[in-house]
């Protein structure tokens, strides 16, 4: 059943109301902590970036701020499933089957199990991570929004699910009135080095495995390096 109860309706209408009527970001991050709150969730956050480690603006509650800088530092989100199904053209998914660790079997050309994904799992295990709730995000204007509420608990029945997608576009176009993202034209050290490789004649594939990402990460810097330079 895809109908939200009474109840719900008036509170995504408020929340909705809530998220237009506020720009401050302690506005929206009170919101988020109601959100999180009726739902139940460990964390709400929503983050804008260009991927980049220097480049990342946040409003949370409730997140850990050492495991996502951590998470940032050490490039996790250039190979984390959960990104690279938001690049793909994903909106709003539950959390649990894109983060399940997937066997460490050798993979089709015979390599193992990408070094920086196990990396991934193992320090989402030591910082232990929830491993259900929800995520989503989009890509506007070369930026990446992203939602994420992550929970311990499963949810025996959709309504979560439901409610935050009905909450979801105003949750993104929060997120992105609160952007201050820089429009200037400099590269990355990373765009620099993908357009070195573009040079070389490397392919979307080989720049992800001499990068250690995944392609559908190498296609969203390319996209962004592109733009920078064929901006005004």
């Amino acid at each position: 059943n895809d109908t939200l109860h009474t109840e719900d309706r008036r509170r995504c209408a408020e929340y909705g109301r809530r998220l237009r009527a506020r720009t401050d970001r302690d506005g929206i991050a009170e919101c988020l902590a109601d959100i999180r709150e009726w739902l139940d969730l460990d964390e709400m956050l929503l983050l804008d970036s260009s991927l980049s480690y220097n480049d990342l603006h946040t409003i949370a509650v409730g997140h850990d701020p050492v495991w996502l800088n951590l998470y940032m530092r050490e490039g996790f989100v250039h190979i984390d499933p959960i990104v690279n199904a938001i690049i793909e053209g994903q909106r709003l998914f539950p959390r649990r089957p894109l983060i399940q660790p997937q066997p460490d079997r050798p993979a089709a050309n015979g390599s193992s199990l990408n070094p920086l994904m196990r990396r991934l799992i193992e320090t989402a295990k030591e910082f232990g991570r929830p491993a259900h709730g929800y995520a989503g995000g989009e890509i506007v204007d070369g930026r990446f929004l992203f939602l994420s509420a992550p929970s311990a608990r499963s949810c025996t029945d959709d309504r979560r699910f439901r409610v935050l997608g009905t909450l979801f576009p105003s949750l993104m176009r929060a997120l992105s009135r609160r952007s201050n993202a820089s429009k200037d034209a400099n590269l990355s050290r990373r765009e620099t080095h993908m357009l070195e490789l573009l040079a070389e004649g490397f392919s979307d594939a080989e720049i992800a495995e001499n990068l250690a990402i995944s392609q559908a990460t190498v296609r969203f810097h390319l996209q962004n390096l592109f733009q920078k330079m064929h901006s005004d």
